[in-house]
């Protein structure tokens, strides 16, 4: 196949509702270094000519990753000058300065002017990976194959990454500033890609026919596709068309490229529909939201065709280079694959900046009510026996005590009762300590408790109980937990368990918070919290391995993403900051897979408890917006192009919460959840009676949140106001 996969059939054409550019860089703002400070210039008298060529970021595998410098090289030395003609060229959102200082440095030891559009590093971190929106037909899930779901995961990821590509490209924005800069100071401009050439006889071509078309706007400059450098030095002299051309345009023409569309998204190909100008470009399909369409007014049709460019070779590998469709498909991957990598190092320069926050911490000043409710607690929870894996009735089919072991809630030999547990799944009754998961309940929650209340009131005795809690499930061979979770939220009559028994440990989220507290004053040393870490690894790498877990890639309920939250939480914990990055920089999948209309969770509703479990659900998004806050990322700011919003949820539920048949069961309770998640989700917003949730396991809040997050939230909030 050497044109580009057909569009699947996605039914009626499809707008999107929300802004194209969700980060757009307004032309004014652009940082423009060129010689003359950007003074007025009077468009020369006669033909005067303004070759503008666009470097960006090269995009492996689409480009070499030397590419851009070798090509700039190759034609600063090879082409000629021309006469009445000044060059210029486009840095365009260069992420490594160093190839950016070599570049210029390049450029104007050869004379030749330089423009900079600098690459904001805070606006692409703070752009959403954004599935919302996608028809139907493009929602392609894993496990599907045939031709067409690989062409629809290629228009997905496209989609996917629109306002990521935007800020990192943006590739008619930079034409247009050539357009802006060169008509006001040529008769001609050219905005060229940044590898591609003129060679002398095309050059005087163009220039010939430019002197007799006295009614044209545009010219069209054919393009040659040239595999070695080598051969650029002999290339012919015309091309045979197959390639997109390069476009002139003449100072007194109004059409400029529309910043809407993307790179690698048929950005150039619109303008030449626009004016008429046909190819092989008009067999291509486009994506179905792309249906805005331009007026092409007066000016359609007034253009002539002439000269010739070389666009010499990117490095990519011969299978990327081969045809229109791998070339395509190139792109959105060098796109994406930049895109995470620095997502990733902006994550791992703001853990480095601010590696002394924790996850929630105490205000400055305590007042009195505040020490009480921490002295009471702490000292109930000091109180506690302490109950390790070893201490279950039931061991696991294994026959391994140290394995973690717990029954389906919900499952009542072989019928599912959904909100009818089984008496020995709810939490803290006797017959669940015959199993664990009372048991990892109670630890996560009195060693998080135990810390911040022994840090906090400088009690060392509560520090050194909690610091036994993690030396007890996470360190000593004798009694810590084995990390799997084989025999989780196991069925009747099965050995192993079930995926949805990650939902269990969903409480570890918080330990890697309490092991850096624990650290920090002193009672655990370096050694035992690299023990923990190592247990995290062993945890996660058991879960990966793992077929019966591999079912959560496709969950959309209040698993997907609990499991988000843990998982992040321990790749945080262990120091992996980039696969902790990339797993929450999906947090939007996540909303737009399971917010539907007016922000209702829509699996959630169905259940037999829709309130208990929309806020169960709120609660692990709360533990994402934490965890994104200590990689610099603001999960609250995400706007699907429906309204998708975690803010949104929240008041839908808040508004609607008689309407559920829960809420009379214990509206107190419900109101106090609804305020407790409000100190996250909402800026400004105090957590209200909050605190009487303290120690509800079921609810998925961590203990003492309630009381200690609004400070942590104010202190995020003054972060990120400052940072934009």
């Amino acid at each position: 196949m050497t044109g580009r996969p057909s569009t699947p059939s996605a039914g009626p054409r499809h707008t999107p509702r929300g802004p194209l550019r969700e980060h757009p860089v307004k032309l004014a703002s652009l940082i423009l270094t060129i010689r003359d400070n950007g003074a007025q210039v009077k468009v020369r008298d006669g033909n005067s000519f303004g070759l503008f060529r666009i470097l960006g970021n090269s995009l492996p595998p689409r480009h070499a990753a030397s590419q851009t410098l070798e090509l700039t090289e190759f034609i600063l030395r090879h082409e000629p000058a021309f006469e009445d003609c000044t060059k210029y060229w486009i840095l365009n959102r260069l992420v490594d300065q160093a190839q950016q200082d070599a570049l210029l440095a390049l450029i104007r030891g050869c004379g030749q002017e330089a423009i900079i559009i600098p690459f904001d590093a805070q606006a692409h971190n703070d752009a959403f990976l954004d599935p919302s929106g996608i028809p139907e037909p493009f929602r392609v899930r894993q496990g599907q194959g045939s031709e067409a779901a690989s062409a629809a995961r290629v228009y997905k990821l496209e989609w996917l990454l629109r306002h990521k590509s935007q800020v990192l490209v943006n590739i008619n924005q930079a034409r247009n500033v050539a357009l802006q800069r060169g008509r006001a100071r040529f008769r001609w401009t050219m905005p060229l890609d940044g590898g591609v050439m003129f060679s002398a006889g095309g050059w005087r071509e163009f220039v010939q026919q430019a002197a007799v078309e006295s009614e044209a706007l545009f010219a069209v400059i054919p393009m040659t596709r040239v595999h070695d450098l080598a051969s650029a030095l002999e290339a012919p002299e015309r091309s045979e068309g197959a390639e997109e051309p390069q476009l002139a345009f003449r100072s007194d023409s109004r059409a400029t490229f529309d910043e809407r569309l993307r790179y690698g998204n048929q950005n150039k190909v619109e303008l030449l529909r626009r004016l008429g100008v046909r190819g092989i470009w008009d067999e291509w399909s486009g994506t179905p939201w792309e249906t805005h369409f331009n007026d092409p007014g007066s000016e359609r049709g007034r253009y002539f065709t002439a000269g010739h460019v070389l666009r010499l070779p990117t490095g990519a590998a011969a299978s990327t280079e081969s045809a229109s469709s791998s070339r395509w498909i190139s792109r959105f991957q060098g796109v994406s694959d930049l895109s995470r990598s620095l997502d990733a190092r902006f994550a791992a320069a703001f853990r480095r900046e601010h590696s002394g926050w924790f996850m929630m911490q105490a205000p400055s000043v305590l007042d009195a009510g505040m020490t009480e409710i921490l002295r009471t607690t702490g000292a109930a929870a000091f109180a506690e026996r302490d109950i390790s894996i070893l201490d279950k009735a039931k061991v696991a089919p294994s026959g391994n005590r140290q394995d973690y072991h717990s029954m389906a809630p919900y499952h009542h030999g072989g019928q599912r009762i959904d909100g009818v547990r089984r008496p020995e799944a709810r939490m803290g009754s006797t017959g669940s300590l015959d199993y664990d998961r009372t048991a990892m309940d109670r630890f996560c929650r009195r060693s998080s408790v135990l810390a911040i209340a022994g840090s906090t009131l400088r009690e060392r005795h509560m520090l050194e109980a909690s610091a036994r809690l993690i030396r007890m499930w996470l360190i000593d061979p004798s009694t810590r937990m084995n990390p799997n979770l084989s025999h989780a939220q196991r069925v009747d009559g099965d050995f192993l368990g079930r995926h949805i028994g990650i939902i269990d440990i969903r409480d570890l989220w918080f330990m890697p918070q309490t092991v850096d507290l624990l650290r920090a004053e002193g009672v655990l040393d370096t050694a035992e919290v690299e023990q923990t870490r190592q247990w995290c690894r062993d945890l996660l790498g058991s879960l990966s391995a793992s077929p019966q877990f591999a079912a959560l890639s496709n969950a959309r309920n209040n698993i997907a993403t609990w499991a988000m939250a843990v998982v992040a939480a321990l790749w945080l914990h262990c120091g992996e900051t980039e696969m902790a990055t990339a797993r929450l920089r999906s947090a939007p999948h996540l909303i737009a897979d399971q917010f539907g209309p007016l922000n209702m969770q829509m699996l959630e509703v169905t259940r037999a408890r829709p309130l208990h479990y929309s806020l169960f659900n709120l609660s692990g998004f709360a533990a994402i917006t934490v965890l994104g806050w200590h990689v610099g990322m603001d999960i609250r700011n995400y706007r699907g192009v429906d309204g998708q919003g975690l803010g949104g949820a929240l008041d839908f539920a808040a508004r609607n919460r008689d309407i559920f048949q829960d809420y009379a069961g214990n509206p107190k309770q419900f109101d106090a959840w609804i305020d407790a998640l409000g100190a996250i989700f909402v800026e400004g917003r105090a957590g209200g009676n909050a605190a009487t949730l303290m120690l509800d396991g079921d609810l998925g809040l961590p203990p003492l949140w309630p009381l200690l997050a609004p400070s942590f939230t104010a202190t995020m909030n003054r972060f990120h106001t400052s940072a934009a």
